[in-house]
C-alpha cells in the first residue's frame, strides 16, 4: 500500500483539542465536560457502550452539531463555533457510520466530489488499489467493506488532510472487510494526519491506537493510553 504525503506536521504537532466540551440536540446533552487531545500522526480512540454518546460526540468534533459549550481547537485556531464547512476547509474530514458515500454516483464520482486537486485521484488510487478496480460501479452496488473504503477515499481526496475523524468504521462489516480497514487507517496516521476513531471493536481498536477514550453515560471515564486500557476492566465501567 502506498502511503500519502499528506501534512507537514510533526508527531508533537496537537491538531484537535476540546476542553470541557458538551454535546447534544435541542435542549438535551448527551455528552457533557468532555476533554481530548488528538496529535499529528497518532491514532486515538474513543469506546464506549452503546448510548454513551460517542457518535454525538464525532459529529460536535466535526463541526455538524453546534456549539454547546466548552472549547475546541483546530491547528491552533479557536474553532468552537465554527461548522463543518469551515472545519472542512480547515482540512477536517469527517466519515459516518451510515451515509457515507452518494449511491446513485459510481464511485470516481463519489471521489472527485471531495477533491481540491486533480493530482489526488491517482495518489489516491495507489493508496486504496481495490477502488481502481470499482471507478465505473455505482456506489449504492458496493459491498459494505467497498463503501466505507470509498468513503475514506474521499476523504483523502483533500491536499491537506489535518485530521481525519471516523464512525465505527467496522459496524455492518464483514470481519473480512474489518480486517482489512485497520491497517488502512493505521497507515493514514503513519503519512503524519491525526486519526480519531470511534469503534465497538476494542481489541480491534487497541492493536492501531496509542490513547484511548472511554465515554460512559455521555462523560469520560478514562483518559489512557492503549496499554493501560487493555488492563482496565471495561466491561464493568460499560455496565455502571
Amino acid at each position: 500500500m502506498t502511503q500519502l504525503a499528506i501534512p507537514s506536521k510533526t508527531l508533537d504537532d496537537v491538531v484537535l483539542q476540546c476542553v470541557d466540551l458538551n454535546a447534544g440536540y435541542g435542549d438535551e446533552l448527551i455528552v457533557t465536560d468532555f476533554s481530548l487531545s488528538c496529535n499529528a500522526g497518532q491514532v486515538v480512540g474513543i469506546v464506549g457502550p452503546n448510548g454513551s454518546g460517542k457518535s454525538t460526540l464525532v459529529k460536535r468534533l466535526a463541526g455538524v452539531l453546534p456549539s454547546r459549550g466548552g472549547s475546541l481547537m483546530l491547528s491552533g485556531v479557536d474553532a468552537s463555533n465554527f461548522g463543518s464547512g469551515r472545519f472542512a476547509r480547515m482540512g477536517l474530514r469527517y466519515v459516518p457510520q451510515i451515509r457515507d458515500v452518494f449511491p446513485s454516483l459510481n464511485v470516481k464520482e463519489n471521489l472527485i466530489i471531495g477533491m481540491d486537486g486533480s493530482e489526488r485521484l491517482d495518489q489516491v488510487l495507489e493508496t486504496l488499489p481495490e477502488l481502481g478496480h470499482l471507478l465505473r460501479r455505482k456506489a449504492g452496488r458496493l459491498s459494505g467493506g467497498e463503501r466505507k473504503l470509498l468513503a475514506i477515499g474521499r476523504a483523502l481526496m483533500v491536499r491537506k488532510l489535518e485530521i481525519l475523524l471516523v464512525d465505527e468504521p467496522s459496524a455492518g462489516l464483514s470481519p473480512k472487510a474489518a480486517e482489512k480497514m485497520w491497517p488502512i487507517l493505521a497507515n493514514i496516521a503513519k503519512a503524519g494526519t491525526a486519526v480519531l476513531i470511534v469503534e465497538q471493536n476494542v481489541d480491534a481498536l487497541l492493536n492501531i491506537a496509542s490513547h484511548v477514550y472511554v465515554l460512559v453515560n455521555g462523560r469520560n471515564r478514562i483518559d489512557a493510553s492503549s496499554d493501560e486500557i487493555r488492563r482496565t476492566d471495561l466491561g464493568a465501567l460499560f455496565l455502571e
